[in-house]
């Protein structure tokens, strides 16, 4: 008797405690709320019903059950999920969501968490992990979750409508490529589904035209089949055309390379209709000027002020080849290397993506940077001419991909920049080869992936909390290295990029006394975990980027002599799953001694 009384005496006390904009969803482990779905239900909408229920079984040790709402009646606690009946007495508007923004609102104690009938359902199920979130649940990284557990469980009625400024979102970091992750975190396109492959159940995602995506020239017109016999189709440099790789493009003033571009474009189309977006981009080059500088050639880029005039003449050319066929496909191009500077003529179809690569300092702000100048002017002034402008961003170095990367102070001002200025779509290109990071690149995911969704975030908020739940006991160790690293490269004043070598543009960023205080922050930060846990090894993995400093600038252990000290980091590296050097080498295998 005593035992029920308490049970009463606690429904009670949670109920005087819920406010009346709050819905009681469990008491004491139970709970009269049902899951309602359709018999149609879109497939990210059935995963949205079943993440719903698992996660609050988690939280609660009870699963509400599942209805379809022909079988039962309306009821007065519902979970209302994707598009029902119950719309017919509350009809919902889905017209500000875009193609994949989420919705949850509540009509008395019945809550519907939907978002607009497309893309499988995609925003339905962002809209189901927007609810976890306010139930208390985070999602960090791919073996990193917040979960509360509790027998009581209430969320306040307040109705949500959210939808992305950017619609293509794409974290070219390997930690991420998951589909389970990248739905949580809201990413919705990649360059190759070999990399990140959404199946209609995740909500699909945004894909390239038969997986190519940028550097396409050579892939459209092959130099091994046309260059012996027509020559005429590529680059003409200093009086020669030339097809060397990586040193070379096509003439993009030739009538005959046009034809079979759209020939070429056409046939890759057909063969992946369901894709919305195709590249007809710049091969990647060694140097500047690898474009055609032919006659004609010549002649449009010395009118356009810049060699983006030939190629975005060419673009829209391919564009208005292919628009009565295929009006739902927009033709991709880059703004890189030769292109960054928009032509003063012409301007792009509105079926042309413009994709500028930024190439920006890091550590600073675009807006607030010198160095950065040309960026930021380029890209405002392709808004001006573009409907549809992407951004292809950096934020790792390419060149060395365990050096600490100080760029945190910079994510969130240039998302809000890109959005302030017309930006439609966002990649971020980090280490995207098999993997750990060596570095901070999970937590770098996990931020960015939220400002993607809303560039106005509280920054300090997501890193605190992420720090907590990746590193636990360490994370204000962590937190403290990642704060003297950006204040000592602020206040160096040094400058860098998506390339560099740490050896020389970070030496002396530390001064003996910052190494001798920053080997005991480690050491403690390794100490405050449970040996062997997932915490001790997210730091472990995460100091390798410390260590790599320390061995490029030949300081601390790796003065004089450090061969035992170059083993023992690279062996570490594998043990610890970090096997990338950089873009091109993995950490070479060396055992410690």
């Amino acid at each position: 008797m005593k035992k029920i009384l308490l049970a009463i005496l606690a429904i009670l006390m949670l109920a005087s405690s819920a406010s009346a904009s709050d819905a009681v969803l469990y008491r004491n482990g139970r709970t009269d709320y049902r899951i309602i779905l359709s018999r149609d239900a879109l497939p990210a909408e059935l995963t949205a019903v079943r993440e719903l229920a698992t996660y609050l079984e988690k939280i609660t040790g009870t699963a509400p059950l599942a209805y379809y709402d022909t079988d039962v009646a309306p009821g007065k606690r519902e979970i209302i999920v994707g598009r029902t009946n119950r719309e017919e007495t509350f009809p919902l508007d889905r017209s500000s969501l875009g193609e994949d923004g989420l919705m949850i609102k509540w009509k008395g104690s019945s809550v519907f968490i939907t978002g607009p009938q497309t893309n499988y359902g995609r925003g339905t199920l962002y809209a189901a992990y927007e609810f976890l979130r306010l139930l208390g649940c985070e999602f960090y990284a791919k073996d990193t979750e917040v979960i509360p557990e509790t027998p009581d469980l209430k969320v306040e009625k307040k109705d949500i409508v959210q939808v992305s400024p950017f619609e293509h979102r794409d974290i070219y970091w390997s930690c991420v490529f998951g589909e389970e992750i990248s739905a949580k975190l809201r990413l919705n396109a990649c360059l190759t589904t070999e990399k990140r492959n959404l199946r209609p159940e995740y909500g699909g995602m945004r894909t390239y035209t038969a997986n190519k995506f940028v550097h396409t020239f050579d892939k459209i017109i092959p130099p091994s089949e046309y260059f012996e016999s027509h020559p005429e189709y590529f680059s003409e440099i200093n009086g020669e055309r030339t097809c060397k790789h990586l040193y070379s493009q096509i003439c993009m003033s030739n009538p005959d390379v046009l034809r079979l571009t759209v020939e070429k474009v056409k046939e890759w189309i057909r063969e992946d209709p369901e894709s919305r977006i195709i590249s007809v981009s710049q091969n990647d080059s060694f140097v500047i000027e690898s474009y055609c500088d032919c006659e004609k050639c010549h002649a449009i880029n010395e009118e356009e002020g810049s060699p983006a005039g030939s190629l975005l003449r060419f673009t829209n050319a391919v564009a208005d080849a292919i628009k009565d066929e295929f009006p739902d496909v927009a033709v991709d191009m880059l703004a890189y290397q030769y292109s960054t500077v928009p032509p003063k003529i012409t301007v792009p179809r509105p079926n042309v993506v413009v994709r500028y690569c930024t190439g920006a300092c890091y550590p600073h702000p675009i807006e607030e940077c010198q160095v950065n100048a040309g960026p930021k002017s380029y890209i405002e002034k392709w808004n001006q001419i573009c409907d549809r402008l992407y951004i292809w961003d950096y934020t790792t170095n390419f060149a060395q991909y365990l050096c600490p990367i100080a760029n945190f102070g910079s994510l969130q001002p240039n998302l809000q920049f890109f959005r302030d200025h017309g930006v439609k779509g966002v990649f971020e290109q980090g280490m995207y080869q098999e993997g750990e990071s060596g570095e901070f690149g999970d937590l770098r995911a996990y931020v960015l992936a939220r400002l993607m969704w809303n560039p106005d975030e509280n920054l300090e908020s997501l890193v605190k909390g992420f720090l907590d739940a990746f590193y636990g006991n360490a994370a204000v160790y962590v937190g403290e290295f990642l704060d003297l690293l950006h204040k000592r490269v602020l206040e160096s004043g040094v400058h860098f990029g998506p390339a560099f070598d740490c050896g020389d543009r970070l030496k002396n960023l530390f001064s003996p006394e910052d190494l001798e205080h920053l080997d005991g922050v480690w050491a403690d930060a390794i100490a405050s975990c449970e040996p062997g846990s997932k915490e001790q090894i997210h730091v472990l993995r995460s100091q390798i980027c410390y260590r790599f400093y320390k061995q490029c600038c030949k300081v601390r252990e790796f003065a004089g002599d450090s061969a035992k000290e170059d083993r023992a980091l690279a062996a570490d590296c594998h043990r610890l799953g970090v096997t990338r050097w950089n873009e091109g080498v993995n950490v070479p295998w060396i055992e410690a001694e």
